[in-house]
């Protein structure tokens, strides 16, 4: 299922994927730094999962994680130091993880 034109069903839970209703969610200078500051490949840890949840199908992903996984011991693996990140990256996941400008626009 995919979302129609009513936003209120993402809130409701109706369809997937949210994307479409992002827009402008980051400045382009912003965008292109973090570009050109990726995070490096040894960040990243293979995840290639036999199943997955709601009928999907497996696929490979390079994946990593930061911030607190209480309960999700299955994460922690994946999980990196926030320090470890480019000064932008650090920047960018502080205003996620902390910013109330974030938390509003969820």
């Amino acid at each position: 299922m995919y979302l129609n034109d009513n936003p209120t069903d993402l809130i409701e839970g109706h369809s997937y994927p949210p994307h479409r209703y992002y827009t402008n969610f980051i400045k382009q200078e912003y965008y292109d730094l973090l570009l050109e500051f990726f995070p490096p490949d040894e960040l990243f840890k293979d995840e290639e999962p036999e199943t997955r949840k709601n009928g999907q199908r497996p696929h490979w992903r390079r994946f990593m994680c930061i911030g607190d996984l209480a309960g999700s011991e299955v994460l922690r693996s994946y999980l990196i130091e926030l320090n470890q990140l480019p000064l932008i990256w650090r920047n960018f996941a502080r205003f996620m993880l902390e910013g109330d400008e974030y938390k509003k626009f969820i």
